[in-house]
């Protein structure tokens, strides 16, 4: 998946709370994957942040589909 388009659709499950300009300056910094009981596709977890300045929200995509996301707190 292109990671701009990746990035617009993480955006726009963010809570409502969210600064979106903030998120805007945001990139992966990280990206972990879990298998959940017998799917066929890892759950990806992906971290947003500036880097060396901690991570600002998370998200979980699966089959290509951004299931979750939430602020860090």
């Amino acid at each position: 998946m292109d990671p701009d388009l990746l990035h617009s659709l993480v955006a726009a499950r963010l809570p409502v709370a969210v600064d979106l300009d903030e998120f805007a300056k945001c990139e992966v910094v990280s990206l972990s994957a879990y298998w959940a009981d017998e799917a066929l596709h890892p759950v990806i977890r992906l971290a947003y942040g500036v880097l060396d300045d901690g991570v600002y929200a998370l998200a979980e995509v699966f089959d290509g589909v951004v299931t979750a996301t939430e602020l860090n707190s």
